[in-house]
């Protein structure tokens, strides 16, 4: 069952599979050099031997494989409430790509502010329509990652499209984030018509000092230039 892990701790095991006194038994594991490595001088993170963990994939793929979904969504539950997207995002796109929509939605600033946008790039390129529908704010995050990205302008219109498509189904609370992020990608890439262009930034200024503060300055940025 650890097998499903990358990396793991004794944190991750006890929550995810349901242990107790995990810490022992790894630091054992480790004494006696059984195929586990550890990844810090504390003995807080590990992983397995490559080859070792393939076997133990085989192995649960043999005997329990209607669990493994169960452990991915554990897994990518723990690791998001512990603020470690990446693997959250891993675990996710391994048992459910609505799952990897929804962290994508919540967390996509997150990665960006991180310098991290190929990841983002990455996990957004495994989304249908159908998915981003059901989740307009990582459409509208795809949007601007395909702009930035220099990917082809029809790629960055569908997701506006579909993000904006879908702003009277949203909760009031992400309806201007929205709208604000959807504008800003028709006012950034200069691939229309000064007016509508101009357009879209004003109104990304107008959203940003009324409901979306915290990116008044990209706003105001966008639209001088």
């Amino acid at each position: 069952r650890t097998s499903v892990f990358d990396r793991f701790s004794a944190g991750a095991c006890e929550a995810v599979l349901g242990m107790e006194d995990a810490g022992r038994l790894l630091g054992d594991l480790e004494r006696t050099n059984l195929f586990l490595v550890a990844l810090d001088a504390r003995g807080e993170w590990y992983r397995y031997h490559h080859l070792f963990r393939e076997l133990l994939q085989i192995e649960l793929a043999s005997t329990n494989p209607e669990i493994v979904p169960g452990l991915h969504r554990a897994a990518a539950e723990w690791f998001h409430a512990n603020g470690l997207i990446e693997e959250a995002l891993a675990h996710a796109a391994a048992f459910s790509h609505d799952e990897l929509a929804k962290i994508l939605a919540e967390e996509h600033l997150r990665l960006i502010r991180a310098g991290k946008i190929d990841l983002l790039t990455r996990y957004l390129d495994l989304l249908g329509d159908d998915e981003l529908e059901r989740h307009p704010v990582a459409a509208a995050a795809g949007a601007i990652v395909a702009g930035a990205e220099g990917q082809p302008t029809v790629q960055r219109r569908r997701m506006e499209e579909i993000a904006e498509a879908q702003l009277e189904r949203l909760p009031n609370a992400d309806r201007p984030y929205v709208e604000f992020v959807v504008a800003l990608s028709r006012a950034s890439f200069l691939d229309q018509e000064l007016e509508s262009t101009l357009g879209h930034a004003t109104r990304c200024i107008e959203l940003a000092r009324s409901q979306v503060h915290d990116l008044l300055v990209i706003a105001l940025a966008v639209f001088a230039y």
